[in-house]
């Protein structure tokens, strides 16, 4: 096979749940301002799965419109498979997938393997990079499948940013829709606790497994912006110039819309600082102004910003960030040591040693905190206690960084250029997602198809355009590449439905609340035109489902 055949995408189906809530429903019934949600966050409808649905019943939707549309051979298809809300911890959601496939089709695709993908949201556009090789390399044509339910605590401040959905993505040769740039394809991946779901406590025998994740917001914001930002780099080295030149759009994983926005103007920055120091100029005393204005409202008396803000003895804010993190991971050691200790139980003293070693190379060979060096050099001399005591200047000056940081950003959202760019090259990958909130896996999907969708209803012609596109998944990792749209872009466009907006069921907290809960032992009525689509029938006592078409409208 010829090194030069084009391998991509052909087809990009969503399948949404009808049900959604509204973001207002929600605040006032929360106690919040539904400005914060519906402005704030960038929210304005959750999208929530009916008693009848799963994450399998999901997937299949949204395979059956990619099959349908694409004389898919169900008995010679590879099939891949990308979500993070797993139904069995052994059997994969593949297997659920397939019941509910043959229940309309009669036979699935039994000859192959489809292996479940898991790392957090990115999963799936890691399923879609490696049916990618597998094309190049042998011809193989694959659908890959993601498929979510995000699913927060109730009460809890990710409540808003839940949200759920399936997408089905036809990947092969001499692709339809978008060509994949192989040469452009780059990861990166670290260790971070900013989102996650244990299943055991410090007692081995206590299961806490839940589908409700422990969420750090804050810290997650940290390591979403470094983890994507390194691949954003790495994907703009080697493309040898800015990826704002190189790219006529961007496709993020969205949380929330707020998340890709603020992502966005970090980009912004970048570029600018990086290749045109002029506008940068021009940028950053707009930015300044701004923020001098924001400032002089604050009711915490809080100074203006003269400069963009840093950490000191570091040249580049994604430097910065490394350092943060390289903290948070001493920190997150010395509360584990001291809970160990509390419980008569040994703590990994070495593990902090090789953090502080870290953290001190992050913050310029040590001579801006002797503190730091000191203890290095001297380490079994500090007791967790007082290494904890030493470093709270460090400490009060990334906490000052943070909300210097968190203001810039919020005054280089404001000014012309980055509003300029972020109309042309961000806007229309969000539309989505403010309607059916985070789909986990499937959430880079929802921006992916938004802007192809959002464009060509403005009358562009897509077609020889670039995408950069870019996966995020908690834990933490990342994978991103550059894409070429192609001609089949004009029919994609105008055949592929709104699913995120036609035929909605409004529910009610109580609904919602139930519906959370698993209580609801039928499903909420709503309107089904197409009496063809999957859903679950039954979840028996052992664990085992059973699926069947559509029985109703």
């Amino acid at each position: 096979m010829s090194n030069t055949r084009e391998v991509g995408i052909s087809d990009l189906q969503i399948y949404a749940p009808k049900l959604r809530l509204k973001a207002e429903t929600l605040a006032l019934a929360r106690g919040r301002e539904p400005g914060g949600l519906t402005e704030g966050l960038g929210v304005k409808t959750i999208a929530r799965p009916n008693a009848d649905e799963d994450v399998a019943t999901m997937g299949a939707n949204a395979a059956i419109k990619v099959i349908d549309r694409n004389d898919v051979d169900l008995h010679k298809i590879k099939v891949r498979i990308g979500t993070e809300s797993a139904i069995d911890d052994s059997k994969p959601a593949s297997t659920y997938f397939y019941d509910a496939l043959e229940v309309r089709y009669g036979k699935t695709a039994n000859y192959t393997l489809p292996v479940e993908n898991k790392f957090a949201c990115v999963a799936g556009l890691s399923a879609v990079k490696d049916a990618a090789y597998a094309a190049t390399a042998a011809g193989e044509r694959t659908i890959v499948i993601t498929s979510d339910n995000a699913k927060y605590a109730l009460k809890s401040a990710g409540e808003p940013t839940s949200g759920a959905g399936a997408s089905a993505i036809l990947v092969e040769p001499d692709p339809k829709l978008l060509a994949i740039d192989l040469s452009t394809v780059k990861e990166f991946t670290i260790n971070e606790y900013d989102f996650y779901k244990p299943k055991f406590t410090s007692d081995s025998d206590t299961l806490i497994g839940s589908e409700s994740p422990h969420v750090d917001g804050a810290h997650s914001e940290i390591v979403y912006d470094f983890v994507v930002s390194t691949v954003y780099m790495q994907i703009e080295e080697q493309a040898g110039r800015s990826l704002f030149d190189v790219a006529d759009y961007f496709v993020v994983h969205v949380p929330f819309v707020k998340m890709a926005k603020k992502a966005f103007a970090s980009a912004v920055v970048h570029q600018l600082k990086a290749f045109d120091k002029e506008r940068w100029e021009t940028v950053l005393a707009e930015a300044l102004q701004y923020d001098a204005e924001a400032a002089a409202k604050s009711s915490t008396g809080r100074k203006a910003l003269t400069e963009e803000p840093r950490l000191d003895g570091l040249s580049t804010y994604h430097e910065s960030l490394e350092a943060i993190l390289a903290f948070a991971k001493v920190n997150e050691v010395l509360e584990r040591n001291n809970e160990a200790a509390l419980h008569g139980r040994n703590h990994n003293r070495q593990e902090l040693l090789h953090n502080l070693e870290k953290l001190e190379g992050k913050f310029g060979f040590g001579w801006e905190y002797p503190a730091l060096t000191e203890i290095v050099r001297h380490f079994d001399s500090y007791s967790n206690a007082e290494i904890k005591t030493a470093l709270e200047d460090i400490a009060e000056e990334i906490g000052q960084f943070k909300e210097d940081r968190a203001n810039f950003i919020r005054a280089i959202m404001k000014t012309s250029y980055y509003k300029e760019m972020y109309k042309k090259k961000a806007e229309s990958a969000q539309h989505i997602s403010g309607f059916l909130g985070n789909g986990y896996t499937t959430s880079v999907m929802f921006a992916l198809q938004s802007a192809l969708v959002e464009e060509s209803k403005k009358g562009v012609d897509l077609a020889g355009k670039r995408v950069l596109i870019i996966g995020y998944g908690s834990g933490a990792g990342s994978v991103g590449f550059l894409a070429t749209i192609k001609e089949g872009v004009r029919d994609y466009a105008k055949s592929t439905d709104s699913a995120w907006s036609d035929e909605v069921t409004f529910i009610d907290m109580n609904t919602y609340e139930q519906l959370h809960a698993g209580r609801l032992q039928d499903p909420v009525p709503e309107i089904r035109n197409d009496d063809k689509s999957v859903r679950l029938t039954a979840i028996f006592r052992d664990g085992k489902r059973s699926y069947a078409v559509n029985r109703r409208r």
